[in-house]
């Protein structure tokens, strides 16, 4: 792994971040929707803390490989 790696990695994960404020974004506009569906509210939200978890995971291996 070498920084362009990360880099690409970085940029992937904030990518599929911004997609999924644009989903809650969405959900809010139709309340309607997440309020019928319940399933929806907790998938979006796993789906938003696997994103996170894997960021931070890419941070550590980025500290711990170039000692930052």
């Amino acid at each position: 792994m070498d920084r362009d790696w990360f880099i690409k990695r970085y940029t992937n994960i904030h990518e599929e971040l911004n997609s999924l404020e644009k989903e809650i974004e969405s959900h809010l506009k139709n309340k309607k929707e997440i309020l019928c569906d319940e399933n929806k509210l907790i998938l979006l939200k796993n789906r938003i803390l696997e994103k996170v978890n894997e960021l931070n995971k890419t941070r550590e291996d980025e500290r711990r490989i170039f000692n930052y």
